[in-house]
């Protein structure tokens, strides 16, 4: 698998999987944090406080939450890095088949 590791925690690129998900420089768990731009079940996003609807300045929050550039909902995609299911992180797949890759 090369320089890719699997295991409990998965390890791709240098992108960490765990319980808690770390994409890049982005961070997801319970607690999700984008970026700068903290989730978690009272929305925290940068400074702005986040609840079932908000929209809050560029940023939209929603089932599907839109954060700046990003985009964080049960399909989630964090810039360039969608993270779902079948977790894609750049050109990487990450799903109960694990692909890691092209």
């Amino acid at each position: 698998m090369g320089p890719y590791r699997y295991s409990t925690i998965h390890i791709v690129a240098p992108y960490r999987y765990s319980a808690i998900h770390i994409v890049g420089a982005y961070r997801y768990s319970t607690n999700h944090i984008v970026g700068s731009y903290r989730h978690s079940t009272s929305h925290i996003v940068g400074q702005y406080r986040y609840s079932t609807n908000h929209i809050v300045g560029q940023y939209t929050n929603s089932t599907n939450h839109i954060v700046g550039q990003y985009r964080h909902s049960t399909n989630h995609i964090v810039g360039q890095y969608r993270h779902s299911t079948n977790h894609i992180v750049d050109q990487y797949r990450h799903s109960t088949n694990h692909v890691v890759g092209q």
